[in-house]
């Protein structure tokens, strides 16, 4: 049998048969690919060879051919349990989002691209024109981010074994992602959103859940996932407060036995309720108010759905006359929180309340009166008189 200079592998099939692979190292043997359709075949051989490390010099083996199912469980290429080896694992949720974007928005541009074409000027020129998948409208700076994360996990892989000469995401200038600042919660858009009358923040929201939902978000600064996986226990009413260590992942809408830095920081969240706040856990309904408070059926395990709230706010801040009421998100409560109270706790409190392992800067948007209110008293200390 005679082998072209460069050939790694010949592909033959018989009647009736899956499609069989000889390895050019391994001549002795036809091996079955469990494949059917000869393209398939051709593409599971290519990978095998990629990740054998035997991969020739000059390799043709496309993007799309290595990166398939890169992040899934079935961990075609060994990233998760590397990752697991050297102690940098993430969640389950984390590599089905890395998997989703590198589906989304990596794959439509990459796929037929050969992976030794692919260069930094290319891949600046991707991330810089990314958009939308269904709507063609400009993404976020955080979703442009995480795609440039799976795009950089995937070639540094391919450089590892070899097929590529280098990782061309090292050669790409530092991609400053154009998010906008997120904006903050004014004392009185807040005073709009939640009225005095605890029936009429109902009425506001549309919702006792829903109310209560944005009410705790305003009250404690927790992230929105945090927020969705609140029960009855995690309910401290002597304290008038909340402590919990679950959240629920706002990509697959299912419960995690642990807050986002768990692994990295605080394993908890702890926050104050407002009497607004207590009030509406007081108006749930009687299976809400002892189970968990943001399942849409008690026991069910099915939470209000992230993308149903982001739509909510929206449409609350719109029918209250906000000019920039498609800039603000859930977050939004997050960076208002951390601004108005920076300066009225130690850090080591605010810390723990934020559950950030240091302090964040771009949380801090503070008005320069308050940037002065900070250092009141200091200025006679500063002054020449």
């Amino acid at each position: 049998m005679a082998w072209k200079d460069g050939e790694m592998f010949k592909l033959r099939k018989r009647d009736g048969r899956c499609w069989q692979v000889c390895w050019r190292w391994d001549r002795r043997r036809w091996l079955s690919t469990h494949e059917y359709e000869h393209d398939a075949a051709l593409e599971w051989a290519e990978r095998h060879v990629a990740l054998s490390g035997r991969a020739p010099t000059g390799s043709s083996m496309l993007f799309g051919a290595f990166a398939k199912g890169f992040f899934s469980i079935a961990d075609p290429c060994g990233h998760r349990r590397r990752r697991t080896l050297l102690g940098h694992a993430m969640d389950d949720d984390s590599y089905a989002l890395r998997e989703r974007y590198l589906e989304d928005y990596v794959m439509p541009f990459f796929h037929d691209v050969p992976l030794r074409e692919i260069n930094a000027v290319m891949i600046e020129d991707w991330y810089i024109n990314l958009v939308g998948k269904r709507d063609g409208q400009p993404l976020s700076g955080w979703t442009k981010l995480t795609a440039l994360q799976s795009m950089k996990a995937v070639m540094k892989e391919c450089a590892r074994l070899g097929l590529v000469d280098y990782d061309p995401c090292e050669r790409v200038g530092r991609l400053n992602p154009s998010c906008d600042e997120k904006p903050v919660f004014s004392a009185d858009l807040l005073c709009r959103m939640f009225p005095p009358c605890i029936d009429d923040v109902i009425a506001l929201w549309g919702g006792v859940q829903e109310a209560l939902f944005f009410s705790i978000a305003a009250d404690t600064g927790w992230r929105a996932g945090e927020v969705l996986a609140l029960s009855a226990d995690d309910y401290h009413e002597d304290c008038k407060g909340l402590f919990s260590t679950e959240q629920v992942s706002t990509a697959t809408m299912r419960l995690k036995g642990r807050v986002k830095t768990a692994s990295s920081g605080y394993a908890f969240r702890i926050g104050f309720l407002s009497e607004r706040s207590i009030a509406l856990i007081a108006r749930l309904p009687e299976n809400k108010r002892t189970g968990r408070f943001f399942e849409k059926e008690a026991g069910s395990g099915v939470f209000l759905c992230y993308g149903y709230l982001l739509r909510h706010l929206k449409a609350v801040l719109r029918n209250l006359g906000c000019p920039d009421w498609e800039r603000y998100g859930t977050h939004s409560f997050r960076h208002t929180f951390m601004t108005r109270i920076k300066s009225k706790v130690p850090e080591w409190q605010l810390l723990m309340l934020m559950g950030h392992t240091h302090y964040r800067k771009e949380y801090d948007h503070s008005s320069p009166i308050q940037r002065f209110e900070e250092l009141d008293g200091v200025r006679d200390k500063v002054v020449l008189l």
